[in-house]
């Protein structure tokens, strides 16, 4: 199935009707393969999410190509909001390897743009980093950054709302030798984990870790975790299930959560991993609801011929 193909039958399993076509075509238009992959995506240039709590809805990444072209957001960002991201990511230095390049992730009511910073050197990635930061931000950086013995840069997540940057996340890696216990605080951490272990028979040892650091503001921050784990779970009706269940508990559409993994799932080789990766968002109040979004990558042809994975 095309790229276009999967895009607009995801759109209308969101409810988009009439409009999922064009939307459809737009996103296909933005996208731009490269040879660089990740074990998120497995060198794939789309990817498809489902959430919870919330009705459904269409959330599509599309990877851009090795920077942000501004032209490619026409008809899927706001003017304003794609000159203000452009804005900001103009002083930043391209990376000197194969990069995963820019991302667009889009909703009807939010879109943010993800620059890959997976540089061979951490200390490469922050300093092109600081190019792009605020003093505000780049203070909040030095303050709430992870130790760099647990955690090395991976993304940065920029968001804009009517012309000005609303969100500024910044995305770790933790090093394989790190334990997640002792990176995350550890009642956010058990919270993580029983939603994690719905899902995995082991969660603090299972696939890679990403948390965020949010830089806009000094408010004290929610857990922002994802999870690779559940790209170890085979690909079969139980995992379908699952991903399901845990979506109508936490408020979630479960049969939209369902219908995505079917459709990621069709015309896939055996082996592809089509349920890839779990983002939790835990507010700092125990007794406030996570929000779980499940990231699936769907079979677009042969994917990019370089086993590169993230360092």
């Amino acid at each position: 199935m095309s790229l276009h193909g999967r895009l607009w039958r995801a759109a209308l399993l969101a409810g988009m009707g009439a409009q999922a076509d064009a939307l459809a075509r737009a996103l296909a238009r933005a996208s731009e393969r490269g040879a660089a992959r990740s074990c998120l995506e497995a060198g794939a240039p789309l990817q498809l999410t489902g959430a919870a709590p919330g009705p459904a809805g269409l959330r599509a990444g599309v990877r851009l190509g090795g920077a942000l072209r501004p032209e490619a957001l026409a008809g899927l960002v706001p003017a304003e909001d794609a000159a203000a991201l452009a804005g900001r990511l103009a002083p930043l230095p391209l990376p000197t390897h194969d990069s995963l390049g820019a991302w667009l992730f889009w909703t009807a009511a939010r879109q943010s743009i993800f620059v890959d910073l997976r540089d061979h050197d951490p200390a490469a990635a922050l300093a092109r980093l600081q190019l792009v930061l605020t003093a505000d931000e780049r203070a909040r950086l030095q303050r709430c950054a992870p130790p760099r013995a647990h955690a090395r840069p991976w993304a940065l997540r920029l968001e804009a709302q009517r012309g000005a940057l609303v969100r500024v996340h910044v995305h770790w890696l933790v090093e394989r030798t790190a334990a997640i216990d002792g990176v995350v605080p550890s009642q956010p951490w058990r919270r993580a984990a029983q939603l994690l272990g719905r899902l995995v028979r082991v969660p603090e040892r299972s696939g890679r870790f990403v948390i965020a650091t949010p830089l806009e503001s000094d408010a004290a921050p929610a857990l922002r975790l994802s999870s690779t784990a559940i790209a170890l779970v085979p690909e079969d009706a139980a995992k379908q299930r699952a991903l399901g269940s845990l979506a109508a508990e936490l408020g979630g559409a479960r049969e939209h959560v369902e219908a995505m993994w079917s459709l990621c799932r069709s015309d896939a080789p055996p082996r592809w991993r089509v349920g890839r990766a779990v983002s939790l968002h835990l507010p700092e109040d125990p007794a406030a609801p996570p929000r779980l979004r499940w990231f699936f990558v769907p079979w677009i042809g042969a994917p990019a011929p370089t086993a590169t994975s993230d360092r």
